[in-house]
């Protein structure tokens, strides 16, 4: 069974770094990264997308 991806997108740190480490506990979950507001995400969306 393939992993789902996820990348986190919020402009509290703190959130961030709580919601990953929750969901690295879930083992069908791979967080693939972390963005500080919507345009940083779309941004490494892209560019994840591109690999």
């Amino acid at each position: 069974m393939e992993k789902t991806k996820v990348l986190i997108a919020d402009d509290h740190g703190v959130v961030r770094e709580g919601l990953i480490a929750l969901l690295e506990t879930i083992d069908v979950i791979t967080v693939v990264g972390e963005a500080k507001n919507g345009v940083d995400a779309v941004e490494k969306l892209r560019h994840y997308c591109r690999m």
